[in-house]
């Protein structure tokens, strides 16, 4: 699991700022190449969100945004800004005027917090052992989204006259409603991270996902900043009667 956007840093050194996701060393073009990427992804997933999603709940989170003047999506080597690119297929789709996504995201490959579960023959859920967590979250609502899923064949529980169907193993769970989510590519999620939730056994499955959270930490971190150091992680504008672009 890598996180982009804004963050609080290890937890032996706390320092706001943009969060560092590289393990090798890469020019900073590639940089630069591999964040719009990451912003342009993440960016559609909130405009998806933002059409798809009960408007009672977006508006939470918009109020949530606007309350905090959080700004939009950023990195180190890739400032903020209006609108975002996609690449597909050697050609570049450009959205100027959509705006970016909130600024604190996770991308994560074979996420995992298991919970041991059953079904009944009444169909009723049963949770025999539930090792779920809860996030501290500022903001009700948080956003998943299964960009893949791939699943490994060879895995013991995918052979024989037993095996496994393809819509089992690292599924999401929100305990306090009792509910299953099946992980298929393309599955948008809006849940309350302060409730308890975890995944089922993946059994071979390996989802590929992003998040968007608001967590407490982050959030807490931010209000400590100063009004002028809050201003640098936005828009810069070009004429000094504009103003930085924040939510509404």
């Amino acid at each position: 699991m890598n996180q982009a956007g804004l963050n609080m840093g290890p937890r032996h050194a706390r320092v706001f700022g943009p969060a560092v996701s590289y393990t090798k060393k890469l020019t900073t073009e590639q940089k630069v190449d591999h964040d719009q990427d990451i912003i342009g992804a993440v960016s559609l997933i909130w405009s998806i969100a933002q059409a798809a999603l009960p408007k009672d709940a977006l508006q939470v989170i918009y109020d949530h945004l606007s309350s905090e003047q959080l700004p939009t999506m950023q990195t180190r080597d890739v400032p903020p800004g209006s609108g975002f690119t996609l690449h597909f297929d050697g050609v570049n789709y450009f959205f100027p005027h959509t705006k970016q996504a909130p600024p604190e995201v996770y991308i994560s490959r074979a996420y995992g917090a298991y919970l041991y579960i059953s079904l009944c023959w009444s169909h009723m859920l049963l949770i025999h052992c539930s090792p779920a967590h809860w996030d501290r979250s500022h903001c009700q609502y948080a956003i998943a989204y299964i960009a893949d899923r791939i699943i490994d064949f060879s895995h013991q529980d995918r052979q024989g006259q037993h095996a496994l169907t393809c819509n089992a193993g690292g599924n999401y769970v929100d305990v306090e409603l009792g509910t299953v989510v099946e992980s298929a590519p393309g599955t948008l999620i809006l849940f309350q991270p302060r409730q308890r939730h975890g995944t089922t056994l993946s059994y071979g499955a390996c989802n590929y996902g992003y998040a968007i959270t608001f967590s407490r930490h982050l959030i807490d971190g931010y209000r400590e900043l100063s009004d002028e150091a809050k201003a640098g992680y936005f828009i810069k504008p070009m004429d000094s009667n504009e103003e930085g672009v924040v939510y509404e």
